[in-house]
């Protein structure tokens, strides 16, 4: 079984990482404050720092935790 790795905040940065790690292969859901066009399941829609959000993502499951939110406050 691949690792999963989430990716929190897909802004510009973000979100270059996420594809890069999906186009490699890996095993990578994302969180974002608000829906992204041609993003599908593999992204919840959320507030990065709320534990539901976190748990719907699979956080007890995952090996990393990528923050890429340009907020530090936030990350």
């Amino acid at each position: 079984m691949k690792s999963k790795i989430i990716v929190c905040g897909l802004d510009s940065t973000g979100h270059k990482v996420f594809r890069l790690l999906k186009q490699h292969g890996a095993y990578v859901i994302g969180i974002h404050n608000r829906p992204l066009a041609g993003e599908g399941d593999d992204v919840i829609i959320g507030d990065l720092q709320a534990a539901e959000t976190l748990l719907e993502a699979g956080i007890r499951e995952a090996q990393t935790l990528i923050l890429a939110t340009s907020e530090d406050g936030v990350n």
